[in-house]
C-alpha cells in the first residue's frame, strides 16, 4: 500500500505508570522521544533478583496485576487489591506489596530518572481489535485484551484489513507492516518494528491472575508465539481515540 493510504484508526488508547501493574484506559495521552508519557515510569525493585534483571515483573509475581496504577499529577497512584490507595511515594504502598507480594528481599518502587520507560524492548506496542477477533474465533473463547498490554489498539479499514491478510481469515493484519511507519493523529510518527514474542504473562487471567497456559500453546502453535507490533517512535505528538492513522 502506498504512503499516505488511511488504514485505520485508534480505537484504544492505554498506559501502565507502573512496570507490570494494571494500566489505565485513556482518551489521550503524549507520545514523547523516549515513549508515552506516563507509561512504565514507575517498577517494583527487588534486591534478591538476579543480576541485570531487578525489576519484579508479574512473570515472578502474579499478584502484582491485582494493583491498578493511574498518571496523578507528575507521579502515579496505586490502588491496592484491598481497596487502599497509596501515592507511589507513600513507605506505606512498600509495606503493603512485601505484605502481598511476599518474598525474603528489600523492596522499593523506582521512578524513571530520565533514561526512558521500563519497558522490555520497545517503547510502544499495538495490537488491532481485527487481530482480537481472530484469536476469540480460533483459540474458540474470548480473550481479555488487557493480558496483552497494548498502549495502541487500532481498527483498519476494511480494505486495508482485507489487503494485510491477503484474504486469510486466520492472518493477523499488522503482521504485515513491521518496517512501515504510521502518521498518527497531526504530527505523531511511528516507526513499526518487529512482531512481539509472548512469554507466560499473556496466560495470567487480569482480573484473577490466575494462568491458562492453553492460551500461550495457541500463540505458539498457531502464530509463532506472537501477537501485537512493538513501535518507536519518529516524530513525537499528542493522540486521540478516533485519530486516523496513515501509512506514511
Amino acid at each position: 500500500m502506498p504512503d499516505g493510504t488511511a488504514i485505520a484508526h485508534i480505537a484504544e488508547l492505554w498506559r501502565y505508570p507502573v512496570k507490570s501493574m494494571r494500566g489505565e484506559q485513556v482518551d489521550s495521552l503524549e507520545v514523547l522521544a523516549d515513549g508515552i508519557a506516563g507509561d512504565r515510569r514507575y517498577a517494583l525493585v527487588s534486591s534478591g533478583a538476579p543480576v541485570g534483571k531487578p525489576r519484579l515483573t508479574s512473570r515472578e509475581r502474579a499478584a502484582m496485576l491485582l494493583y491498578s496504577a493511574h498518571v496523578s499529577g507528575n507521579g502515579a497512584e496505586i490502588r491496592t487489591p484491598g481497596g487502599f490507595t497509596f501515592n507511589a511515594d507513600d513507605p506505606a504502598l512498600l509495606t503493603n506489596l512485601e505484605q502481598n507480594l511476599p518474598q525474603q528481599n528489600r523492596m522499593t518502587l523506582q521512578q524513571d530518572p530520565g533514561t526512558g520507560p521500563y519497558t522490555d524492548v520497545r517503547p510502544i506496542s499495538l495490537v488491532s481489535t481485527q487481530t482480537l477477533a481472530v484469536l476469540n474465533r480460533t483459540f474458540g473463547k474470548s480473550v481479555d485484551p488487557r493480558r496483552f498490554r497494548s498502549n495502541l489498539v487500532l481498527t483498519f479499514t476494511v480494505d486495508a484489513s482485507h489487503e494485510l491478510t491477503r484474504g486469510n481469515a486466520e492472518s493477523f493484519p499488522e503482521d504485515a507492516l513491521p518496517g512501515r511507519t504510521l502518521r498518527i493523529g497531526g504530527t505523531c510518527r511511528l516507526r513499526l518494528l518487529e512482531r512481539i514474542p509472548r512469554c507466560r504473562v499473556v496466560t495470567l487471567d487480569p482480573e484473577t491472575s490466575e494462568p491458562d497456559p492453553t492460551l500461550m500453546k495457541h500463540l505458539d502453535r498457531h502464530h509463532e508465539g506472537r501477537l501485537g507490533i512493538y513501535a518507536a517512535v519518529v516524530t513525537p505528538g499528542p493522540l486521540r481515540v478516533g485519530d486516523p492513522v496513515l501509512l506514511a
